[in-house]
């Protein structure tokens, strides 16, 4: 356990878009089961030889079976659903792209009696995909790499008020 001068114990970690290396993913999911501390992280850009780019999210939920004897971990890793427009421009500039999915898919994890909902970035300004969680999570994970803060902020206080459940945002 990671435990704070005061006692309580973290329980999660929300670290922004594209920050992980995909290389080191192994060590993470070692940290997670070792001290039972879910991970919500962006993984940094994936390429393919079509000079197709892909951002991904990690989910890292650890947890412990067998009357408290084995520690593991559930990993889930999805795609980002819109990019932004940015991204998409700064992609090109490359000479690489990146492609929207055509149906978009999002979880809600139940975990230790928390329900947890995890975005990246540009999702967050989707309002029908933020409609889809009212009253069915009590924290959004969001992993965010973007300079608009002021922008993101009010999307974020708008999320907090209308779905009544915590933002936390890397």
């Amino acid at each position: 356990w990671v435990k704070k001068k005061s006692g309580s114990r973290v329980m999660f970690l929300v670290l922004p878009e594209l920050c992980f290396p995909l290389y080191w993913i192994n060590d993470l999911i070692r940290f997670s089961k070792r001290t039972q501390i879910g991970i919500i992280t962006g993984l940094q850009y994936l390429g393919d030889d079509n000079k197709r780019r892909y951002n991904y999210l990690a989910t890292i939920l650890p947890f412990v079976s067998g009357s408290k004897k084995y520690r593991n971990t559930f990993v889930y890793v999805r795609e980002k659903n819109d990019y932004s427009p940015i991204e998409f421009e700064e992609l090109a500039k490359l000479g690489l792209r990146c492609q929207n999915r055509v149906a978009a898919e999002y979880q809600i994890f139940d975990w230790k009696g928390i329900r947890i909902a995890p975005f990246v970035c540009y999702e967050l300004t989707d309002i029908v995909a933020r409609a889809l969680l009212k009253g069915r999570c009590d924290f959004v994970a969001s992993s965010v790499f973007n300079p608009d803060t002021t922008y993101f902020s009010n999307i974020i206080d708008s999320m907090a008020r209308d779905l009544h459940a915590f933002i936390v945002q890397a």
